[in-house]
């Protein structure tokens, strides 16, 4: 089913429910966009967020071998 149609579908299952429950849904489907456009590429990244990222790569190395090894490498 093409994404209109899934939509359409979604709405029409939407429009079932009572005013309550489709405010609550308006309110969640609010915070999830929200969350998600924060996490955009296009937003700015504080450099906190990028702390740790990458860090599993480095779990099983030991640092001075490694820094030895390079410093070789002139």
């Amino acid at each position: 089913m093409e994404q209109s149609g899934q939509i359409e579908n979604i709405l029409s299952q939407i429009m079932n429910l009572d005013y309550d429950s489709r405010m609550h849904l308006a309110e969640l489907l609010i915070e999830q966009l929200k969350s998600t456009q924060k996490k955009s590429r296009d937003a700015p990244v504080s450099l906190i967020e990028l702390n740790r990222l990458g860090s599993e790569i480095w779990n099983n190395v030991n640092i001075d071998k490694y820094v030895q090894q390079e410093r070789k490498w002139d």
